[in-house]
């Protein structure tokens, strides 16, 4: 949806006259003078020429009578996704509520609707409508009677300024937070009545290098050309954003995935086709289409969008240029799994939490290239989260996102944040680890991220998956002796005492360990940490197979249950 609607603009005041004038003053009308030589001769009193050809005024103009029709009228609007920007209020409207009261009101449910207070008496002060108001700039007053002018001046400031504060300058789309009020609405619409609703999330591909051969003007060009696109592609009740950056967000209000997997393609192969010209050449577009629908298990409308991000980034990963459905990274191996005998599904019960490597380093984003490149080598890892100052994940870095950097003079310097990639696949702690590994197995993405509230707790790499088997092929098919020479006792018996005399050893070793590390006059720290190192590894192997002989006696326990 693209702003090029006619504004619309509520009256609230209990005089029907008053409704009139308004109609009068900025209703539709049709002049032959542009918007300045229509203010001259209302100035200089001259009567403008009346012409079919030339609209100036473009408003839609709403009447309610009391302040409690007007926040009805709000609410619909709101609901439609039409909302008003300008609203001229009246103070005096008896029996009813006041004007301050009225716009009080309407602000609990629409903050961005702006409003011209009308008043030909002094019924509150400056200092009363400010405090009952607050202190800001988006009411105004005028006094009764009013000039024409006043009127034609502040529908149109406003209007633009409301307008301005909800649209993407360059690409003339909505902006993010105006898109994100849309999609909360669509999402309760979609929710309350049970139509299908989808997200498209797309990203141009290869935009750096546009930027970096051709100049942000022509960089700009594109994204405008993407504006286009998308806006020629949509119906008028989609919602088309720039959404940050050279990805951009299409809501589709009573479509399914199939249909929005359509709709991707179409937009998808109508860039492909499109270009515009740098440098005397043509400059060819694509784009990686993530797609995503509404439903019931998905906790809000942010989680939708995170799954079309999720479908996004596979897009890209697997060869850009191309649209995926989230439900298509729903592996067919988890069919098969979940068919299979009890004791061969490995991965029932199991959740993120408990194969993610834990804990996990972060880095900040006002951090610099430098300090990641030595972070890196350091740790001897080749991609890390990277936090906000709340300590939210807000993208990934990796080794080959600062050798990019190495091309430029003053490359250490840049932070984390202007380098990092922002689309970051993660789960929740609680996710079945059998979602991730199917995801995993399908993409060429090495790891994901796990987060608690949105906070990074661990990684899931393929060698963490490969960890865990290996760990639990040991404990389901170790060996043990079956006797320990003493007699007596079962293999439960013997094998728990053992498991937890290894589990006090282990953090016996672990304390040592810790205060071998804080002793500062403690020059050599490698033979310790080995040492220690390698003795917990002995134990965690023992742990491993000790704990054959439980699982051994429990699963029939349970099956017999």
């Amino acid at each position: 949806m693209l702003h090029d609607l006619i504004p619309r603009i509520l009256v609230i005041d209990d005089q029907e006259s008053i409704h009139e004038d308004y109609q009068k003053i900025i209703g539709p009308r049709q002049f032959s003078s542009s918007a300045l030589s229509e203010a001259v001769n209302e100035l200089f009193g001259e009567q403008p020429l009346v012409t079919p050809s030339d609209d100036v005024n473009r408003y839609e103009i709403d009447s309610a009578y009391q302040g409690e029709e007007g926040l009805r009228r709000v609410q619909q609007a709101l609901q439609e996704g039409r909302p008003y920007s300008v609203a001229f209020v009246d103070i005096r409207m008896p029996p009813g509520w006041d004007g301050v009261e009225t716009v009080s009101r309407i602000w609990e449910i629409d903050p961005e609707l702006l409003v011209v207070l009308c008043t030909a008496y002094s019924d509150y002060s400056w200092e009363e409508m400010v405090r009952r108001l607050g202190r800001t700039d988006r009411f105004l007053i005028l006094k009764k009677p009013f000039e024409n002018i006043e009127v034609r001046q502040l529908a149109m400031s406003l209007s633009e300024k409301w307008r301005v504060a909800r649209t993407d300058m360059l690409t003339g789309l909505l902006n993010r937070r105006s898109f994100n009020e849309h999609l909360e609405r669509e999402w309760n619409r979609s929710a309350r009545q049970g139509h299908p609703l989808s997200c498209v999330l797309l990203d141009i591909d290869f935009f750096k290098r546009i930027n970096d051969e051709h100049g942000h003007h022509e960089g700009d060009a594109a994204l405008k050309l993407v504006a286009n696109v998308l806006g020629e592609q949509s119906r008028a009740g989609d919602f088309v954003c720039r959404y940050g950056g050279e990805e951009f967000c299409v809501l589709l209000p009573d479509t399914n995935e199939e249909g929005a997997t359509i709709w991707a393609e179409r937009a998808r192969t109508a860039l492909a086709g499109a270009g515009f010209t740098a440098a005397g050449r043509i400059v060819r577009l694509s784009a990686s289409f993530g797609v995503a629908q509404r439903a019931d298990e998905i906790a809000g409308p942010h989680e939708l969008l995170h799954r079309a991000d999720q479908a996004m980034l596979v897009a890209k990963q697997s060869g850009r240029n191309r649209t995926v459905r989230f439900t298509s990274l729903a592996s067919p191996i988890a069919a098969g799994l979940a068919e299979m005998p009890i004791a061969l599904n490995l991965f029932q019960g199991v959740l993120a939490r408990q194969v993610m490597t834990s804990p996990v380093l972060c880095l900040r984003n006002d951090s610099t290239a430098g300090e990641a490149a030595n972070h890196f080598l350091e740790t001897r890892v080749n991609a890390a989260p990277v936090i906000d100052a709340a300590g939210k994940l807000i993208g990934i870095l990796s080794e080959k996102d600062v050798m990019w950097t190495m091309l430029w003079t003053d490359s250490w310097t840049k932070p984390i944040a202007e380098i990092m990639q922002t689309t970051v696949v993660s789960y929740a702690e609680d996710t079945p680890i059998q979602a991730i590994f199917d995801f995993l197995c399908r993409v060429t993405i090495r790891r994901v991220v796990v987060v608690r509230d949105g906070q990074p707790t661990g990684v899931i790499s393929r060698a963490s998956l490969l960890r865990w088997f290996t760990n639990w092929v040991a404990s389901h098919h170790g060996h043990v002796s079956e006797g320990d020479g003493n007699g007596g006792g079962g293999p439960a018996d013997r094998a728990r005492p053992r498991m937890t005399e290894a589990a006090e050893s282990l953090v016996q070793l672990a304390q040592r360990l810790l205060c071998e590390l804080s002793d500062e006059e403690q020059d050599d720290l490698a033979s310790p940490v080995v040492e220690g190192v390698s003795k917990m590894q002995e134990l965690m192997n023992d742990l491993l197979a000790y704990s054959r002989h439980v699982h051994r006696i429990a699963v029939p326990e349970a099956q017999a249950c």
